[in-house]
């Protein structure tokens, strides 16, 4: 069985912006917006909660490139 994601809202092709009315943010809406970072490639989400006491935001990002290891030196004796 294939998954569809669907997200909310895409600002500009570089910014996945999930909407939320809930009590409050949970490790599931983490998990759903790297899952439709990683599906697109798009590497910054941002996750608003419109339903808590106050307003709600988390910044995401997700980057597929490796650490750079040209910032390792060697140790040389």
């Amino acid at each position: 069985m294939k998954k569809t994601y669907i997200a909310d809202l895409i600002a500009f092709e570089k910014v996945i912006v999930e909407l939320k009315a809930e009590s409050e943010l949970t490790s599931r809406d983490d998990a759903q917006m790297f899952n439709y970072l990683k599906a697109t490639g798009i590497e910054v989400g941002l996750l608003l909660n419109f339903g808590a006491e106050k307003l709600q935001w988390k910044r995401k990002v997700f980057t597929k490139k490796p650490p750079s290891t040209s910032q390792v030196s060697p140790i040389v004796y």
